[in-house]
């Protein structure tokens, strides 16, 4: 039997119901009508843990362009955050970027950069950075981040991420590190180093048993040039397991042919292209090279 209390708990049900249909449709209206506060902080937010600098907040908050002004006018749910994201995450430059409006309207970027390994240069001139994958990361002003740099041709056989190893050693190693300034490759058995001081390059051969070849040459460091001087030889090699076989120069010391890279006063300019395949070239046949004065 329907009761008075029970036909009154239905009509209360019903009113519960459409006003609450009422105020979910004037809350998406007034949201809709919400204008944007721009983005958080004013700009892009960097999460660079290992602070490498290869990507900055300006740098990022300029690849947004005119958009960072634009959303400060623009309603908040005219703001395509999800194709803003996919737009970022298809940057060469970044691990991964996540978008997200918070609660006070603003929206929130943070990216996470790539974490280049190597700077490659192509016989054109050009160049290139890697990350741990071997993916390419376009290099050019705008970007950089002092890694080694290699120069050579790569094949499927021998990418240039089988230079990794040799570099993860180095990197531990901070007097190699400041030893080498640049990695020359012929093939994957005849891998050169180019000390920064003048007189020598280093056949290194393959990139195995990296540990042992160093210390013999640190051997020959220590125990043999001191006595016969930095120029007596023109070639060292380690690449024959248990050997140190030594090329004597023949004639005298040809004089530098590049003394100094100087640094531009301009950051905009792209010294990169101060470094050329023929510059390279000449370094390795006439066996000789000075440390940079800037990496890039």
């Amino acid at each position: 039997m329907v009761t008075k209390r029970t036909i009154g708990a239905a009509v209360g049900v019903v009113i519960l119901v459409l006003y609450l249909c009422v105020a979910l449709t004037w809350a998406r209206s007034q949201a809709r009508e919400q204008i944007c506060m721009g983005l958080d902080g004013d700009r892009v937010h960097v999460a660079d843990d290992r602070q490498l600098g290869f990507v900055t907040s300006d740098e990022m908050t300029k690849e947004l362009g005119s958009l960072v002004q634009r959303m400060k006018v623009m309603r908040i749910t005219d703001i395509d955050l999800d194709s803003l994201e996919r737009y970022l995450n298809g940057l060469d430059k970044l691990e991964r970027a996540l978008v997200n409006r918070l609660s006070d309207n603003r929206i929130r970027v943070t990216v996470h950069p790539m974490e280049p390994v190597a700077r490659l240069w192509t016989s054109n001139g050009r160049s290139y950075y890697i990350n741990r994958e071997g993916k390419r990361i376009g290099a050019d002003a705008r970007f950089r981040v002092d890694v080694p740099q290699v120069v050579g041709r790569f094949t499927a056989e021998f990418p240039a991420v089988r230079l990794l190893p040799l570099l993860d050693y180095m990197s531990a190693h901070g007097e190699w590190n400041a030893l080498v300034s640049m990695i020359s490759v012929r093939d994957s058995a005849n891998v050169f180093l180019l000390p920064t001081m003048r007189g020598h390059v280093i056949n290194f051969g393959d990139v195995d048993n990296i540990a042992d070849k160093f210390s013999r040459l640190k051997t020959f460091y220590k125990e043999v040039l001191p006595v016969k001087g930095w120029e007596f030889y023109d070639t060292i090699s380690v690449k024959w397991d248990g050997q140190i076989v030594a090329t004597r120069r023949r004639g005298k010391l040809p004089p530098p042919s590049v003394d100094v890279i100087e640094e531009l006063e301009n950051e905009g300019d792209d010294i990169g292209t101060m470094s050329s395949s023929a510059v390279i070239a000449d370094t390795l046949k006439r066996q000789q090279i000075k440390k940079q004065s800037k990496r890039i």
